[in-house]
């Protein structure tokens, strides 16, 4: 009865949140530029190690950060995995003017079980990227040009997957995931003209919906010195791809009574870059220690994004405008180290078999702003996963703080706290019981 009470639940959580992921994560202005602000893709016990995740290999939960390490799943057991998280962003400028936002989010959700020896299989979602910000640009001049720009945007991109992980050799696995990529977001440019009597509010909306496919590899090597001392190597590799999609651009110009004086629709056929992703990480494990860091790169700078001069849109609705493919994006790298401590895998109490954990990473962000990088992003981490009473399960909780530090005169500064909450069900559903 418990194993089908976790079943139905685990099948209601996987629809929950097609709708769930597409509410707004983030009230991040860097949001405006390109796809959004690309979601964190480790769970939250990788979470407490800076995000270190490639060469992370543990039959007590799932790492989807890299495919090769679904092999590593008990033969016995049906593990789910779920994660969600609660943020705290203040967001400041040059002349010291603060804004403070909350958010909450379901993270990923998740399965992976033993699917024949040595093949290990996962399946799950979690968002892709997301859309969130409403701020106010405004002009000094008192003329009757001067206007008010409102700057809003929401939703987001999820991603379903389905993945593999085999072990080629006793020490060598390889894994792959598929994902479908789908999802919708709407940007919103309000303007008003206060000193006007003659100039109409004006409101330009874009949006875009996408529906496609992607790609990840990935490989761990395990090297077993002695009882006390082992360690793995991690890589993995996504892809660059063109995102299918369809994007179009609404222009809608009102009285000052608020009705609808002229509306024009363009409907836009030029497609979305996504970036190849090359990680590479290695963990060291010693007696009670354990030891991680991930490198990665993502090749943005040789990515576009549709982008309209908004000027020359005629006044008239048109279909498959070909839009200018300016470049929005910089090359992204990131490193991130983390450390894990348990005081006796063995042990009878809780806290000796709890898993403490503390990283940092730096993070060299794909924003790009007047063909300069906006951001870099910089954040330590600590965490901690117990073991559920009574049952195999285990509750990761992080916490992380960090900074977003812009590069360009002119954009925000953003301070984060966030909290990433997983619990990981590990069910021992495929043993043969004895009747006597």
């Amino acid at each position: 009865m418990t194993n089908k009470r976790v079943l139905l639940g685990a099948m209601w959580l996987m629809v929950f949140p097609v709708v769930t992921f597409a509410q707004n994560v983030t009230n991040s202005p860097y949001t405006r530029y390109g796809l959004g602000q690309l979601s964190d893709q480790t769970s939250a016990m990788s979470r407490g190690l800076g995000g270190s995740a490639y060469a992370l290999r543990d039959s007590k939960f799932v790492n989807f950060a890299n495919p090769a390490s679904y092999s590593g799943v008990d033969s016995l057991t049906m593990k789910f995995d779920l994660g969600m998280s609660l943020q705290n962003s203040n967001f400041s400028d040059d002349d010291n003017v603060s804004l403070n936002a909350k958010n909450s989010s379901l993270d990923y959700l998740m399965l992976n079980f033993r699917l024949a020896p040595h093949l290990g299989i996962a399946a799950g979602i979690m968002p892709f990227a997301s859309v969130g910000y409403d701020f106010d640009a405004s002009s000094e001049s008192t003329d009757e040009e001067a206007s008010n720009i409102n700057y809003s945007g929401s939703d987001g991109f999820s991603q379903a997957f389905v993945g593999l992980g085999y072990d080629v050799l006793p020490n060598l696995s390889v894994g792959m995931n598929a994902s479908y990529l789908f999802g919708t977001t709407t940007k919103n440019q309000t303007q008003l003209f206060p000193n006007s009597d003659t100039a109409y509010p004006t409101v330009i909306s874009r949006s875009v919906r996408i529906k496609s496919y992607k790609l990840d590899f990935g490989l761990q090597y395990q090297m077993h010195y002695s009882k006390d001392l082992s360690a793995i190597i991690g890589a993995t590799y996504s892809p660059g791809v063109s995102v299918n999609n369809t994007s179009y651009i609404s222009k809608s110009t009102y009285t000052t009574s608020g009705t609808v004086d002229t509306s024009y629709r363009y409907d836009l056929s030029s497609p979305i870059d996504y970036a190849s992703h090359y990680g590479l990480g290695a963990t060291l494990m010693w007696k009670n220690w354990l030891f991680t860091a991930d490198a990665t790169y993502e090749d943005w700078g040789g990515c576009s994004y549709p982008l309209v001069n908004l000027g020359d849109l005629p006044n008239e609705s048109t279909d498959n405008i070909d839009a200018a493919n300016y470049n929005t994006y910089s090359d992204r790298y990131r490193l991130s180290v983390g450390t894990q401590y348990q005081p006796n895998p063995n042990g009878r109490s809780l806290w000796s078999v709890t898993r403490y954990s503390i990283g940092g990473y730096i993070d060299a962000l794909q924003y790009s702003y007047d063909n300069q990088r906006a951001a870099y992003e910089y954040g330590v981490s600590v965490g901690l996963a117990m073991p559920v009473f009574r049952s195999n399960s285990i509750l990761s909780i992080s916490g992380q703080y960090s900074i977003l530090k812009p590069q360009v005169t002119g954009l925000l500064e953003e301070n984060r706290f966030k909290i990433s909450i997983g619990l990981t069900f590990n069910e021992r559903w495929f043993f043969k019981r004895k009747i006597q």
